[in-house]
């Protein structure tokens, strides 16, 4: 499969739009597609080539210019708009290209339709801000309300909708989420984005060199972009203030933070994903809207936008992330829970899904706490288990923990090109063994649940001769198909609406 991803990066749309494109990119060359960048000319494909040189990066010449967006729609003039179409669309024609992404606010339905005329492919579109969009064939947009936003969207369009669809660098998916921060001194991390361009790092430098803590050290990225780059190191040299160079994704840098300050663009969720508590100023309108929204799901601390932010503010909230417990653990438990890496993974099995088949059984593990955790608590699972109510995390972990010790007991977890997509476990119970399972939401329809009982039958059966019992309520068609075609026998109901299955 051959993707082209059609975005810009430079001192105007910064570089957000980029590196989610690049995450994306890199997941599908990891499954083996062929990925090409195409960038206008107010963009530095140099610098996407020293990114990463993986990828082939296209200029087109007769690009858009202005870059400018309102609160929920593009207000790039149309003529420019409908121009870098016929010069993309020209690229696209000479080359077989399935998939065209595009992240771009000057580019809308309008370049899109352009698009699907002049090529023979499918269009995932990328947006943060509510637009209006009716001829892509996916749609992308991480936020809270996503779902919400696009409750009216077409049938005949994919929704990529909420956090599990961040699209993060891969080294996200191994995180444990752990902090590994420096024994001696509490690590705080600044970064406001590629470029900047309102100074909020200068700002936040401000305020916390006119009373820094002793036991601090600040550590301050500077976006490529830039254009204070050497002025702040200038005028902030200190021991307490260390300037790294900014890198691909804040990974290594986040994973070593106690806190974090920064904007509230794309790299929001890189720190949400690590656990990382952390404080937000927004530097660009389209970011207010998802720190507020984050700030009440107790996920972060917004102090709102840069000129509305108070130096007594900022040490405040470099307090409470550094030294209340309580409220970091609560926080990063939050965040871990809403994004969890995989984001690039959930988005590549939209555009080319993995055949069930190809799905393997590994037994579950203490890390897997949080992931069966979130599963547990999601509203259709909770529907249809026997006990609806919400399970509490310390209850989750304490049950867990039991289950893993247990000698009897064996759960496993189904993964599908490097994925967890659901999980399988068996408990004593009567002389029988219980079955249970239940599937990721993303991957509901597709097949999963017969082979992961399949997998975990067979895995069983290694060991134990038992009959095999599982309890299902009547409307839960899904898993009535399941266990009917595996050949279980119905062995009567209970009283409450349950039918029971047995396995001989």
């Amino acid at each position: 499969m051959h993707v082209a991803v059609r975005t810009d990066a430079n001192n105007t749309v910064g570089t957000g739009h980029l590196h989610r494109c690049l995450n994306i990119g890199r997941e599908l060359a990891a499954r083996g597609h062929e990925v090409t960048f195409l960038f206008g000319r107010n963009s530095s494909i140099g610098r996407m080539n020293r990114l990463n040189t993986t990828f082939g990066a296209v200029q087109i010449e007769d690009s858009v210019q202005s870059f400018t967006v309102g609160s929920s729609r593009s207000v790039t003039p149309l003529e420019e708009v409908v121009r870098d179409a016929r010069s993309t669309g020209t690229y696209l024609q000479s080359k077989t290209i399935d998939w065209v992404i595009v992240d771009h606010y000057s580019l809308g339905d309008e370049w899109v339709s352009e698009i699907k005329t002049r090529a023979n492919c499918h269009v995932l579109a990328i947006d943060d801000i509510g637009r209006a969009w009716s001829n892509v064939d996916l749609l992308l947009d991480s936020a809270l309300d996503a779902n919400v936003l696009y409750s009216s969207m077409s049938a005949s369009t994919g929704g990529l909708l909420g956090p599990s669809f961040v699209p993060l660098n891969p080294a996200y998916k191994t995180s444990s989420g752990s902090c590994e921060g420096d024994a001696e001194r509490k690590v705080l991390t600044v970064f406001f984005g590629g470029a900047d361009s309102p100074n909020a790092t200068g700002s936040t430098l401000k305020a916390l060199s006119s009373r820094i803590r002793e036991d601090l050290l600040v550590r301050v990225v500077v976006g490529e972009l830039n254009a204070n780059k050497n002025s702040l190191k200038a005028e902030f040299s200190s021991p307490n203030f260390d300037f790294l160079e900014p890198a691909d994704s804040l990974y290594e840098y986040l994973r070593t933070s106690d806190a974090f300050i920064g904007g509230g663009g794309t790299t929001t969720w890189e720190r949400l994903c690590l656990g990382v508590p952390s404080a937000t100023i927004s530097i660009a309108e389209n970011q207010i809207k998802m720190s507020e929204e984050l700030a009440r799901a107790g996920c972060l601390i917004y102090l709102g936008a840069t000129s509305q932010v108070s130096e007594d503010a900022m040490r405040s909230s470099v307090d409470q992330l550094l030294d209340d417990q309580e409220f970091r653990d609560d926080v990063s438990l939050r965040g871990r829970l809403l994004v969890d890496g995989f984001g690039s993974s959930r988005i590549c099995e939209a555009m080319a899904p993995t055949n069930p088949s190809e799905m393997t059984l590994r037994p579950a593990q203490p890390n897997d706490c949080l992931l069966l955790f979130r599963w547990a608590n999601d509203a259709a699972v909770r529907q249809s288990s026997l006990d609806p109510r919400p399970i509490l995390w310390t209850t989750h972990r304490d049950w867990f923990g039991k289950f893993l010790a247990h000698p009897d007991k064996r759960m496993f977890i189904a993964e599908l090109n490097g994925m967890s997509v659901a999980q399988i476990r068996f408990e004593p119970s009567e002389g029988r063994l219980r079955l249970s399972y239940l599937v990721d939401r993303h991957f509901r329809g597709k097949g999963i649940g017969r082979r992961l009982a399949e997998l975990g039958i067979r895995e069983i059966r290694r060991g134990t001769s038992e009959t095999i019992v599982a309890e299902v309520r009547e409307e839960n068609e899904a898993s009535l198909r399941v266990f009917r075609a595996l050949g279980f026998r119905e062995a009567g109901s209970t009283t409450n609406g349950v039918l029971v299955f047995l396995l001989d």
